[in-house]
């Protein structure tokens, strides 16, 4: 008898892990593969970058490898040389679409960063483009929309770029043929709401209106601004665009012409990843054309904006390099300040100061005066962030001896110290009213008041001069002279003053512009006035027209406009009330309009505060104000 013999068969599947070369992984993570950081110490190209493949800022600038390799034209081995230029203008990329030789895509001439033409998307005729002259091509989405068109740009990278500052603009010439729910460019963002709309332009929607989105949509107070685009809209004809953020700030300019601009509270974000031209990542091609397509990482000035929509080149707007060492501070600046163009003392601090020579540079501040504004504090210690520390950081500004506008120098003010006087007054250096009682600290000293104490404030002042002018023009307060009856001035006749009771009179000024007045001498009666740095005028008036006349005139040797220290007209022939402090008409101005009733008594009040503002009450209502004016003169 036989047996069965069965054979098992057993595959055995053996798995061998080949080590990735260096050519095939980034250690550091920057964006540069191991193969190409050759870490010689000297940048070559984007093959040989020189720098050191597990350091992802071999420069340590603030800027990593990859972006300034292969993002930008800096030198990611030097740590002068970065991508933004302390106060010049950088441009990041610069697509003008006039070489068609490869119908699929399009490089830029700054870096080089390739776009592909997506779907049907063509580069015009020759002649094509916005300026119409041989050689001029544009890039063409077609006439429809959601048609798959536009071009896709993988290095957005470059938009990270200008995030660190929170700078960016962006400016193209755009012709449409159709007005469509489009989008003429987008920016993404992997990270942001709003299909990662990073960056995203409707210019227009199909309401025709524009709209301008940064870090998501569509609040409008952190992402979102939007206006009538209708200047865009002209179809067959070209339009130059540029939208510009700065901060908070958004702008919108056509033709050169500023359109639309708001805040936004949103920063822009900071990774970006992909640029789409003349469409977004859902689909929204424009129907029409885009031109000389040209991404900045500044803000640009209306007169930079004028010359591109007058066709300039947009790299005919970039500098020079005017910094030889490349320490961010230009040639001729550090030749002017003493320093050295031909090495990197930006780090230096020439004044011994506190501040470095190129953060004077950026503040503005004096690299060979410590104390730029003369106030008594180092420009090291001002840190312009309003808000006092000590006296290492006293928050205060380095170009400003006053920064609160208090009258005291920022050198005297040290809330850390008590009170004692005028030389110690223990008050904040970046607050008018340091005890917050309603009178300013400066008036306060006069006055020989604690300025740290709310509990310690000036006594009520006295009533200076009062004419009621019932039968007779004497100051019923005995200290200033009778006023004089000038031309066809002259007292009512008995019950034609304000309560129109026996034995109330009034002073009747005659006719507009004939002169008439009542004018009371110079004298010590206003001195008051002059210590204090306050005022109030009260009296009644029975207007009958708008003319151009004044209620009242202070006089005041040194002030501008016919000495006028402190006037009024209530009200001018254009019906609006004019008070003038300290001569006319700025900054010490206030003005009401739409106030005065004619032909029936009315109460005025016009006063200067000791806390320095400047108001206008009306029956017994105040109807304007306005803080921070002028002292007194």
């Amino acid at each position: 008898m036989h047996s069965k013999q069965t054979t098992f068969l057993l595959a055995i599947s053996i798995a061998v892990s080949t080590p990735l070369s260096a050519q095939e992984i980034d250690t550091d993570g920057d964006g540069i593969l191991d193969g190409a950081e050759t870490n010689t110490g000297t940048y070559v190209d984007a093959n040989d970058t020189g720098t050191d493949p597990l350091n992802p800022d071999t420069d340590g600038d603030g800027f990593n490898d990859g972006l300034e390799a292969l993002l930008s034209t800096s030198d990611p081995t030097t740590p002068t040389s970065r991508p933004l230029r302390t106060g010049l203008l950088d441009i990041l990329a610069y697509w003008d679409f006039n070489e068609a030789s490869e119908p699929t895509k399009t490089n830029d001439l700054i870096k080089g960063f390739e776009g592909a033409l997506m779907g049907t998307t063509a580069f015009t005729d020759d002649g094509g483009g916005r300026s119409g002259a041989a050689g001029d091509r544009a890039i063409d989405m077609g006439n429809i929309g959601q048609n798959g068109t536009g071009i896709t740009v993988e290095s957005g990278g470059i938009f990270n770029i200008a995030a660190r500052q929170d700078q960016i603009a962006i400016s193209f010439w755009q012709n449409l043929s159709a007005v469509t729910a489009s989008s003429s460019f987008r920016a993404l963002s992997p990270s942001t709401s709003g299909n990662q709309r990073g960056i995203g332009v409707h210019a227009t929607w199909s309401d025709s209106n524009v709209y301008f989105d940064t870090a998501g949509c569509c609040d409008t107070a952190s992402q979102r601004i939007n206006g009538d685009g209708s200047s865009i809209t002209t179809l067959g004809q070209w339009r130059h665009i540029v939208f510009q953020k700065n901060g908070t700030l958004k702008e919108v300019w056509v033709d050169g012409i500023l359109i639309l601009s708001g805040n936004n509270s949103s920063v822009l974000p900071s990774d970006f990843s992909q640029l789409l031209i003349g469409t977004d990542n859902e689909g929204n091609n424009i129907s029409g054309q885009i031109d000389d397509f040209a991404v900045f990482a500044d803000s640009l000035s209306s007169d930079e904006i004028a010359k591109l929509a007058a066709g300039d080149d947009p790299r005919s707007l970039i500098p020079a390099n005017d910094d030889s060492d490349f320490d961010g501070i230009p040639d001729a600046y550090e030749t002017a300040n003493g320093l050295n163009p031909t090495a990197n003392d930006a780090n230096e601090d020439l004044d011994n100061d506190g501040m470095s020579n190129i953060d004077e540079f950026v503040a503005a501040t004096d690299p060979n005066n410590d104390d730029s504004d003369n106030d008594g504090l180092k420009d090291g210690v001002e840190s312009g962030t309003g808000i006092f520390v000590d006296l290492n950081n006293t928050g205060t500004n380095p170009l400003d001896d006053d920064s609160d506008n208090d009258s005291l120098l920022d050198g005297i003010e040290n809330p850390n110290l008590p009170f004692r006087d005028s030389n110690q007054p223990g008050t904040d250096p970046n607050s008018t009213d340091s005890d917050n009682d309603g009178y300013s600290d400066s008036s306060e000293l006069q006055f020989n008041t604690d300025p740290t104490s709310a509990q310690s404030i000036p006594q009520t002042q006295e009533l200076l001069v009062y004419y009621d002018f019932n039968g007779q023009a004497a100051d019923q307060m005995g200290n200033a002279p009778d006023a004089s009856l000038l031309v066809d001035a002259a007292i009512t006749t008995e019950g034609q003053g304000v309560s129109g009771t026996a034995g109330d009179e009034a002073l009747d000024l005659a006719f507009p512009g004939d002169g008439s007045m009542a004018m009371v001498d110079i004298g010590q009666h206003f001195d008051k006035i002059n210590a204090t740095n306050a005022v109030a005028v009260s009296f009644w008036q029975f207007n009958t027209g708008a003319t151009q006349s004044s209620a009242f005139w202070l006089i005041a040797p040194s002030a501008s406009n016919n000495t006028r220290g402190f006037q009024a007209h209530t009200p001018w022939s254009d019906g609006t009330v004019y008070v003038d402090v300290a001569g006319c008409c700025d900054p010490g101005r206030l003005t009401a309009g739409g106030v005065v009733i004619e032909n029936q008594w009315q109460h005025f009040v016009f006063q200067r505060t000791i806390s320095g503002d400047l108001e206008i009450w009306v029956d017994g209502i105040k109807v304007a104000e306005k803080p921070n004016i002028p002292d007194l003169l």
